[in-house]
């Protein structure tokens, strides 16, 4: 036969252990099987918890990625529409100078220059028509071009070039402008009358 003090003891553990189960109520009246259902039903278990953090984890980092792609497409499709603000703004320019202009484009930036003479270009080195560098990770990949020879002393090294003559025509040009980073891209494309284009998706570039 137990002692009494340990009876005590496990009677009050008993009665404690019912309590946190949900046997009992706080009156210590045993609970019918439809009411311990319904006090359980009540609450959440750590497994539901989990998983429920689990689904909000998951939302939240989806909605980080599309927010930071959405960002960076707005900040491609800005670069190429800044590219081809400048395009139309110098072919005004070259119509109402009366002189012949040049667009200069390397792998990460453009620049344009006028025409002076005897084969002679005069890079703008400030102003609107500055050469300006592609905010990283974007650059240029020129599709096709269509500009003459030209010669002189922006003749090399450069990936694509247009002439932009002084009644406002160009020569045709369609240049991608793609990201580093991911497979986002545009393509401008100047029929060399018409105002230049910006299509998302880029052009296969010429084999040279």
């Amino acid at each position: 036969m137990l002692p009494p003090t340990f009876s005590y003891l496990k009677c009050r553990s008993t009665s404690y252990l019912a309590h946190v189960i949900g046997i009992l109520d706080q009156s210590g009246r045993t609970l019918t099987t439809a009411e311990y259902r319904s006090n359980r039903q009540i609450g959440f278990t750590l497994i539901e918890l989990l998983v429920v953090l689990g689904i909000i984890a998951v939302i939240s980092t989806i909605v980080v990625i599309k927010v930071v792609s959405a960002d960076r497409d707005w900040v491609l499709r800005s670069s190429a529409e800044r590219f081809v603000s400048t395009i139309e703004l110098a072919r005004t320019e070259a119509l109402m100078t009366d002189r012949t202009w040049q667009l200069v484009v390397e792998h990460d930036s453009y620049g344009y220059a006028v025409f002076v003479a005897q084969d002679q270009w005069k890079v703008h080195q400030s102003g609107p028509f500055s050469p300006r560098n592609l905010d990283d990770p974007f650059y240029f990949d020129v599709a096709t071009t269509e500009a003459e020879e030209i010669h002189g002393t922006l003749a090399a090294q450069h990936i694509g070039r247009a002439l932009i003559f002084n009644n406002g025509e160009m020569t045709p040009i369609r240049i991608n402008i793609v990201s580093r980073r991911s497979d986002l891209s545009y393509t401008i494309s100047c029929d060399g009358i018409q105002p230049c284009s910006i299509h998302e998706g880029s052009i296969s570039t010429q084999s040279s």
